[in-house]
């Protein structure tokens, strides 16, 4: 009788947690390490980049994040200025810094044609990060994508708009930097 009433009280008790993160709508996943993990690791490789990428963040950005759709936001509005339709490496760094609305003939103006289908797979991908409906759907996405996103940082994002900036990322050392003088 004791151990049935063991028993019971435990199922009661197991039924109860479960309710309660049912109830929470909450991810239970990564609670024990803290599901902000990739969040974090996305907010604090963003951080350094507010002042010249994310003004409407800047002040958010002084803080660790606690909304995960805050943090894909951010990061959905670093890529539009970085990679997207009108952004540093599709209109700016093109027609501004080496003048290929004028001399599309030019070499490193045929490589930033080639390099367009790198730019717009990112498109793709804020897409995704846009139609995410709530925060959970958001915490999974940076569990399942958190690397990949802060690679984009590493990858295409330079320290500021300048040309010396830009010709120290990456990217441009690995599609571009052969058409400079050495």
């Amino acid at each position: 009788m004791k151990k049935a009433l063991i028993a019971a009280g435990l199922v009661v008790l197991l039924a109860a947690v479960g309710t309660g993160v049912f109830l929470a709508r909450q991810d239970p996943t990564g609670m024990a390490v803290g599901d902000g993990g990739a969040q974090r690791a996305l907010w604090d490789a963003m951080a350094p980049h507010g002042e010249q990428f994310l003004n409407a963040y800047g002040d958010q950005l002084a803080a660790p994040p606690d909304d995960p759709m805050l943090a894909l936001s951010a990061f959905n509005e670093l890529a539009y200025s970085i990679t997207g339709r009108g952004g540093l490496w599709r209109k700016m760094l093109p027609t501004q810094y080496f003048g290929c609305g004028a001399n599309q003939a030019d070499p490193i103006c045929g490589a930033f044609r080639e390099a367009e289908p790198a730019m717009a797979g990112w498109d793709k991908l804020q897409a995704r990060i846009a139609d995410l409906p709530d925060e959970r759907a958001a915490r999974a996405f940076l569990r399942q994508n958190g690397a990949v996103l802060q690679e984009y940082i590493r990858t295409f994002v330079p320290r500021d708009r300048s040309l010396t900036a830009v010709q120290a990322t990456p990217f441009f050392r690995d599609r571009f930097g052969r058409y400079l003088p050495q």
